[in-house]
């Protein structure tokens, strides 16, 4: 074992500061424990304790075999979880404390797990904890170095363990640092209205297209609540779906692409699409350090008529560039007030318009403009 002079201490709390800032990797942290006590497993895990969910690990000194059955199984039955997701951020913990030597012995995780690796008890830290998250920082001990290395482990775990606090608390500030630059980024390019969306549901940010878009008095979504909640059912099943499939990271089920209708009927086409923007450093387990963070980037475009080639034919029927432009509208199904909607127009200016088109059209009634056109447009 490596003697644990003030120099040894204070080069292990420098590199795990490094890896809080993202200069080097936090591998480097758990190497580095391990090197202190030869034999010894040393690991970084993460854990959702509210779902029993296994979030990923680093390890030191463990064979490769039990690291894939720690993964696949025996991290949701391991007895010592329970406990951790209860004890006081940064300060050292030993198994014994969490669950008696006795009451170990008689679980699936220790006879098929632990005793076959020669292992019999742990010391660690909460390095830190979330609403429903835990990361863990622990070094399991043989029985054969039990008695040479108890003491001193808890002794490196106590000093380290409000260091490894800060140095996660600022590995999440500076991920959101960075991840707010990028994120304005995104917004100020995207001409179109853009929202930024959170686990829950709720808009996180927006672009001043979007500000402007939910102001509209033909809105698309409920003001009334804190998340998003589009007027149109059928919408707001598929963005509930598409949303979950982004909070599970199950993007082959993503349907991003979706069709809603306003409160006047008027439709628009809407995108979502998951918002990956971590670090490196902070992929895997870790990135749960941003799970505050929006996770999903949503765009709204409203579908603008277009007039075609054939449409500037009816010039020919007296007709001016916004009478084509609404007689192209009404013949590909717009109603006037979803007309008026895309052209940003009041529907007192689309009805002059109208009028203006009966009147060159000689025609009285819509249905009539209508067939008339078309009539044009099979002769052109």
């Amino acid at each position: 074992m490596t003697e644990l002079s003030n120099e040894v201490m204070s080069s292990l709390i420098e590199v795990v500061y490094r890896a809080g800032l993202g200069a080097t990797p936090w591998d480097d942290v758990v190497d580095r424990i391990a090197s202190l006590f030869d034999g010894a497993a040393v690991s970084l895990q993460g854990h959702d304790f509210a779902t029993n969910k296994h979030l990923g690990v680093m390890t030191a000194g463990f064979d490769p075999d039990a690291v894939a059955s720690f993964q696949a199984h025996y991290a949701t039955v391991n007895p010592w979880a329970s406990g951790m997701a209860r004890w006081p951020v940064g300060t050292a913990m030993v198994s014994d404390t969490l669950l008696s030597r006795e009451d170990l012995q008689r679980t699936e995780f220790f006879n098929e797990w632990l005793r076959p690796q020669a292992l019999v008890m742990g010391v660690g830290v909460i390095a830190y904890r979330s609403r429903l998250r835990f990361l863990a920082l622990a070094a399991n001990v043989r029985a054969r170095d039990e008695e040479r290395f108890s003491a001193p482990m808890q002794q490196v775990f106590q000093l380290l363990g409000p260091h490894l606090n800060q140095a996660f608390q600022m590995s999440r500030l500076v991920s959101n640092s960075e991840i707010c630059a990028r994120r304005s980024d995104i917004l100020r390019r995207l001409p179109v209205p853009t929202f930024l969306i959170d686990s829950a549901g709720r808009i996180y940010d927006e672009n001043e297209a979007g500000q402007n878009f939910r102001r509209q008095l033909n809105r698309y979504f409920d003001r009334q609540l804190r998340v998003l909640r589009f007027l149109d059912p059928a919408a707001d099943d598929h963005f509930s779906c598409a949303l979950n499939s982004i909070q599970r990271g199950e993007y082959a089920a993503l349907e991003p692409l979706f069709r809603v209708r306003n409160s006047t009927g008027q439709s628009a086409r809407a995108l979502l699409v998951p918002l990956l923007a971590g670090r490196a450093e902070d992929a895997g387990f870790l990135g749960f350090l941003l799970e505050d963070q929006p996770i999903a980037l949503l765009t709204i475009s409203e579908e603008v008529p277009q007039i075609d080639e054939r449409h500037k034919a009816y010039v020919s029927l007296g007709f001016t560039a916004a009478e084509s432009a609404l007689a192209g509208a009404l013949l590909g199904g717009f109603s006037l007030n979803e007309y008026a909607d895309s052209r940003r127009l009041s529907v007192h200016t689309v009805r002059n318009q109208l009028r203006s088109l009966f009147q060159k059209a000689g025609v009285r009634r819509q249905g009539e403009l209508i067939a008339m056109l078309a009539r044009h447009d099979g002769r052109t």
